[in-house]
């Protein structure tokens, strides 16, 4: 008896209907539907009941069949590219499939996918194809596993898993004699993952009050038959929750760590509640629950009450802790060194404009601290240190701080706290001027939002070795000028990424790192500066200079001078090809590059974006190493070099100052053009 295939159709109608108050006709009629259909009188073709999924079997000897596409009058119809083993014959509608012997004993399969479109829009149906391979004997399917929680029977076609409530994974082992083998879906509380003769269970905790089972069955087949083995999983009931702990109230301590307080529980899973200041954890195996927090800076105390709950599901149980954590106390703390006995030793000028003036402080030898009711300066308040050491000193003040600076303090070594309110502070300008003994600072500058100003800050500290991330934060939308900020720090060999980028209201940074150690300029060190229209002298003689990140300018799309930004970076190897891609109002990059000897080639789309590019006096004057072209753009398929510029005064600015820009770089390929240019055109590699 013929098999009876059902037909099903796809009805997909897009229309838009008016809204209340629309008017008439200002939406378009329905589209028409559309319609596809498989169906097939071959006995080796199954279409199912909705008569959009036919699936063909086929033996190792292959086959021809044929299947009946039906679509509306308006319709077209395609099928998805098949295989080389199977051949594809479209005529009217009506589809053959010519499948070609296996000889393999390896079946394989594909589903292929027809596809109607109409103006009303599209339909899918598939055709699953496959073939059994060249059968040697019949399937076999056996299990096996090493795992203490499994039961494999003698024949190795059935096992059993009996888990506890805890998490698990168990690997079995699949051994069978057909190419491919499957497994039956399971419940979301399991996870498969199949290999080629192996097979991952992960079975999750189960927090349920109530156990639960499943049954996984593994089939290979063949033309010869099917080969089934079942994995059955129980898993046990959890017990009611339970859950103590032995306090319902913690503190941190003010200048940040962790503080711990013990539970019992039956249950392992173990969720807080979180808040933007606290971070929790759970240390197990000794029965503990941990609550972190950074120092709290802000002046005031802070509490929150945190929900833990153990357990999962509908099985949990919850207790309620209320950790708080007390703010710094207002202080500044720093390091002081003296190489002899009886060092007089300055203070930092340290003022307020509050009517009431306190300022104690603590000189850190074990002397009487000192409580003062106006301002201190570095002049007029100084201690002597009996004893050389290092001492630690511990200024205490509740007032508004209006000035703060080390300027000139030889002794210092380090700023590690400053927790002082400078909210209303407006100046770190010579902050550590000339500061030769200072070798780092922890992030002082947190509560300075108010700051326009930060030049010449560290200026001469030339054994200051490291700056903490974030250093500027705070100031980001107030500072104006970090000029000369870190001139001349010779052994600062790095500075955090994105140090200076997005202040608000910067309009120029001068000399910022000039004379510096540092082996890289950071990712985004200067991005994001919007206002920015002057980077001048940024690196200037870092003579370790090797690496400019290709992002250190991203952003700084007001930029139009880079005047002598990396003049004598003798380390510098090369040049990113972005790196001025968002500096479209760039004119003046002269001696920018000046005497960068370890330069080997220049990207050739430098200066892309950069067309109105008018001032390049000595801009790569001495870079003796460079080989290959100079930077050039493409307009069309023709190379306009900064030197031809003039030429394509549609595209380009006049360049009005290029005296000496490839001077002495001889071995480019271009050098020679350029000294042959006639009139001021040949200043461009003129000797000097």
């Amino acid at each position: 008896m013929k098999k009876l295939f059902a037909l099903a159709t796809i009805l997909l109608t897009a229309a838009s209907c008016s809204s209340d108050g629309d008017e008439a006709g200002t939406n378009p009629p329905p589209s028409a539907a559309v319609e596809l259909k498989l169906s097939s009188e071959d006995q080796s073709v199954d279409v199912d009941e909705t008569g959009l999924k036919a699936t063909i079997e086929a033996a190792a000897e292959g086959l021809t069949t044929t299947l009946a596409v039906t679509t509306a009058d308006d319709a077209t119809w395609s099928i998805s590219e098949a295989p080389e083993w199977i051949t594809l014959s479209q005529e009217a509608d009506v589809l053959e499939l010519a499948i070609a012997e296996n000889e393999s004993t390896d079946s394989r399969e594909i589903t292929l996918t027809i596809t109607a479109q109409s103006p009303g829009g599209k339909a899918d149906a598939t055709v699953k194809v496959f073939q059994y391979g060249t059968v040697v004997s019949e399937p076999e399917l056996k299990l096996s596993s090493e795992s203490s929680l499994v039961t494999v029977d003698q024949t190795g076609t059935a096992a059993t898993v009996e888990a506890t409530i805890e998490s698990v994974e168990i690997d079995f082992g699949v051994e069978t004699n057909v190419a491919t083998w499957s497994v039956s879906e399971a419940p979301e509380w399991v996870v498969l993952t199949k290999g080629d003769d192996a097979l991952k269970v992960a079975i999750a905790a189960n927090g349920a009050t109530s156990a639960r089972s499943a049954e996984l069955t593994l089939s290979a087949k063949n033309v010869k038959g099917t080969a089934t083995a079942v994995i059955t999983i129980n898993q046990a009931a959890a017990p009611v929750a339970t859950f103590d702990v032995d306090s319902t109230t913690a503190e941190i301590p003010a200048e940040g760590g962790s503080v711990q307080v013990g539970y019992t529980s039956n249950q392992t899973a173990l969720s807080a509640s979180q808040t933007a200041w606290l971070g929790f954890s759970v240390d197990k195996q000794a029965g503990k629950l941990v609550f972190s927090a950074e120092v709290n800076d802000t002046g005031s105390a802070r509490s929150v009450v945190v929900t833990i709950t153990a357990g999962a599901g509908d099985n949990t149980v919850a207790k309620q802790i209320t950790i708080s954590q007390q703010p710094v106390p207002a202080q500044l703390i720093f390091t002081v060194k003296t190489s002899a006995d009886g060092k007089e030793v300055p203070m930092p000028t340290l003022s307020s404009d509050d009517t009431d003036i306190s300022i104690s402080v603590d000189y850190g030898d074990g002397s009487a601290a000192e409580t003062f009711t106006s301002g201190i300066t570095s002049t007029a308040n100084k201690h002597t240190y009996t004893t050389a050491g290092e001492y630690t000193v511990t200024i205490s003040s509740a007032n508004k701080i209006t000035a703060l600076s080390f300027s000139g303090n030889t002794y210092l070594t380090s700023v590690t706290v400053n927790t002082l309110d400078c909210s209303v502070l407006t100046t770190l300008a010579r902050c550590f001027y000339n500061c030769r003994g200072l070798v780092s600072v922890d992030k002082i500058f947190s509560k300075c939002s108010a700051v326009t100003t930060a030049e010449y800050a560290f200026y001469g500290c030339i054994a200051l070795t490291t700056i903490p991330d974030g250093l500027f934060d705070a100031m980001r939308a107030t500072c104006r000028s970090f000029n000369y900020c870190f001139q001349n720090d010779k052994a600062l060999v790095s500075v955090p990424a994105g140090l200076f980028s997005s202040f608000e209201q910067n309009t120029t940074f001068a000399s910022v790192l000039y004379g510096t150690g540092i082996t890289e300029l950071p990712a985004r060190c200067f991005a994001g500066n919007s206002k920015t229209t002057e980077l001048r002298y940024l690196c200037n003689k870092c003579s370790n200079l090797e690496r400019i990140a290709p992002d250190a300018f991203e952003g700084c799309t007001a930029a139009e001078s880079f005047y002598g930004a990396f003049t004598e970076c003798a380390a510098l190897k090369e040049i990113p090809a972005g790196l001025f891609a968002d500096c479209k109002a760039l004119n003046d990059i002269c001696y920018c590059f000046q005497n960068c000897t370890g330069l080997a080639s220049l990207p050739a789309s430098l200066f892309d974006n950069n067309r109105g590019l008018r001032s390049l006096d000595f801009a790569f004057y001495r870079c003796e190493n460079l080989t290959g072209e100079t930077p050039y753009t493409l307009i069309g398929e023709t190379k306009v070099h900064l030197y031809e510029r003039h030429l394509y005064p549609d595209y380009f600015q006049n360049p009005t100052a290029f005296e000496y820009c490839f001077s002495y770089d001889e071995q480019l390929s271009d050098y020679a053009i350029m000294r042959a240019l006639e009139g001021d055109n040949a200043l461009w590699a003129q000797d000097y």
